[in-house]
């Protein structure tokens, strides 16, 4: 969930090339990825913390509200965080912090790591 599309496109290419994600999903914003998970169950959602309208923690916390969300691990993903951001991150069951910008091996990393695969 990121409200640049050319960051959404790039975890999409990233992820889609790998082995282990066949099912790449983006959304420009909050409001469309709630949406889409209505009527889709997901393993993991990375959410920037910077876009328009909600936050990516203020998303966060609106599906933690949700418990068919509860499972669903989170990676967050930012080029800058407040030590507030952090703090809440880690009250949000956030699995991980991404910091932009990033490369193709530390996002399939941080994946990994938090899918356990």
């Amino acid at each position: 969930v990121d409200d640049e599309p050319r960051i959404c496109n790039l975890i999409n290419i990233f992820l889609s090339q790998s082995q282990y994600f066949s099912n790449v999903v983006t959304c420009k914003n909050a409001l469309e990825a709630f949406q889409k998970m209505e009527n889709q169950d997901f393993h993991l959602l990375i959410v920037d913390q910077v876009m328009k309208g909600r936050t990516g923690l203020e998303f966060i916390e609106q599906i933690h509200r949700f418990p068919k969300h509860q499972d669903v691990k989170i990676i967050l993903m930012s080029g800058f965080l407040k030590i507030e951001d952090v703090l809440s991150a880690t009250q949000n069951r956030v699995h991980h912090i991404l910091v932009k910008p990033f490369n193709r091996l530390a996002l399939l990393d941080k994946v990994r790591e938090v899918l356990e695969i």
